[in-house]
């Protein structure tokens, strides 16, 4: 979306303020130099790719970058998100900065990375990988969900979020493993539909993923309790809890096959 950066070799030491880049580099083998977090109050990671940041600084949160800890880090590069448009100019006076679209297709931007790192190879297999392993288990799925439909839901402060298939991990849901949708969120001209708890039953799911704040804010929230309230006891029993954080975004290769390991552990178990 902005800037430039000339490949002469590649960059050895790259800031990212978005953990879904930090994701990307571990993926191609490469360990970013410095990474925002998930979190407020208290800076975490996600599970899946904790271990391979042992050797990176902590760069704040990707709504709260730290921007001295960058200066500080010296990068000779810096990966951010229109997020971080009002940083731009700042950030552009440490390092030379690219700033991506942060709901840019992960595939797109794994094979970006893979041009500016030298790692062309690894990425291509890791994206013929996953449509090879997606393909597979698409039609595994098929066959458990016949006549059956999944919704992917997130409750907010008053109101419940039903994502359609527009949306970045509602396509994987429903683009690439091909999940029936509901009827109720099979238009696509939006990523997500507001609906008011009471709703929720309009929605009639054989299957809920609900994404939960729980981690976040160290519990669950009243609107995510009238959810479970709302849903009759036969259709509690298909309601499969995931942290919102990690579904919605830790968006690279790790947290997007993480996603797509939980899908079947949930729906073929």
């Amino acid at each position: 979306m902005r800037g430039e950066y000339y490949v002469i070799g590649s960059p050895k030491r790259i800031a990212v303020l978005d953990v879904q880049y930090a994701d990307h580099l571990l993926a191609l083998g490469l360990s970013p130099a410095g990474s925002v977090g998930l979190g407020n109050a208290v800076l975490h990671f996600p599970q899946t790719i904790r271990a391979g940041l042992q050797n990176t600084e902590l760069l704040g949160t990707y709504e709260y970058p730290d921007l001295l800890a960058v200066e500080r880090l010296s990068p000779d590069l810096i990966i951010c998100t229109e997020v971080h448009e009002p940083h731009y100019e700042q950030l552009s006076r440490i390092a030379p900065v690219l700033m991506f679209k942060r709901n840019e297709n992960w595939q797109t931007i794994l094979t970006l990375f893979g041009e500016l790192t030298g790692k062309r190879e690894e990425a291509k297999r890791i994206i013929t990988d996953y449509h090879r392993r997606t393909t597979l288990l698409s039609e595994e799925l098929a066959r458990v969900l016949a006549g059956k439909s999944v919704a992917l839901i997130r409750p907010l402060d008053s109101l419940v979020r039903v994502h359609s298939a527009s949306h970045r991990t509602g396509a994987v849901l429903y683009h690439d493993l091909g999940l029936p949708v509901p009827l109720f969120v099979a238009d696509t001209s939006d990523t997500a539909y507001h609906i008011s708890v009471d709703r929720l039953p309009a929605v009639h799911a054989s299957h809920y993923f609900l994404l939960s704040h729980e981690l976040m804010q160290e519990g669950i929230s009243a609107t995510e309790q009238r959810v479970w309230g709302m849903l009759d006891t036969v259709e509690r029993q298909h309601i499969h809890t995931v942290d919102a954080a990690t579904w919605i975004g830790c968006y690279g290769p790790t947290g997007i096959n993480g996603i797509v390991d939980q899908i079947a552990q949930a729906l073929l178990a």
